[in-house]
């Protein structure tokens, strides 16, 4: 696909935590997905300060945007 600019693209992660099991997974895999189809894309991520730490150790975590979203999602 030809673009003149990259796409960009927000993904909404603020109910991703430590517990999230499947969709955790889901979710890291689809951004990897996502660039290895059009590198040039340009992602932003919008996480809660519960998001699991290991997420910006990922292969991909310097090549995203972050949005750190004042959120609580655990509730307590």
């Amino acid at each position: 696909m030809n673009r003149s600019e990259p796409l960009s693209v927000g993904l909404d992660l603020t109910q991703l935590i430590d517990t999230s099991g499947g969709q955790g997974r889901y979710a890291r895999e689809l951004i990897r997905a996502m660039l290895a189809v059009e590198p040039q894309t340009r992602l932003t991520l919008f996480v809660s300060a519960e998001a699991p730490a290991d997420l910006r150790r990922e292969d991909w975590s310097d090549g995203v945007g972050w949005v750190r979203v004042p959120l609580r999602v655990s509730g307590g």
